[in-house]
């Protein structure tokens, strides 16, 4: 006898907002910031994704929350994903980026290595 594959309930408008604020709080990197030793430790949100954004997000560096933004607004325009990253650079807000995704990369690599 075989299994048919489980199926998945379907989301509330609520979860799927959580899973892609989730998503959107761990490109960014929201889990260097957050209270929760379980995100820092796992480096991705491990709580409610609406919540952690919410109260992570301000804590970014304004460069990398005006790329963000950026984004939004590229959307709004209805610019392809690579459309909005031209225009971002020619911003300069992939600069603000590239160095917040370097500097968290920089650290984790760091609380990696033993001790002397």
């Amino acid at each position: 006898m075989t299994k048919s594959p489980a199926r998945k309930s379907p989301q509330t408008a609520a979860q799927d907002r959580d899973d892609r604020l989730r998503g959107w709080g761990n490109v960014l990197s929201l889990w260097r910031l957050c209270g929760s030793a379980a995100c820092r430790r796992a480096h991705c949100c491990r709580g409610n994704g609406t919540a952690r954004f919410k109260q992570n997000y301000p804590l970014l560096p304004e460069g990398v929350r005006a790329w963000f933004e950026g984004l939004g607004e590229a959307q709004k325009e209805n610019y392809s994903f690579d459309q909005a990253i031209v225009w971002l650079d020619g911003l300069g807000l992939m600069d603000e980026f590239r160095n917040w995704c370097a500097a968290v990369e920089g650290e984790s690599r760091l609380s990696r290595l033993p001790p002397p």
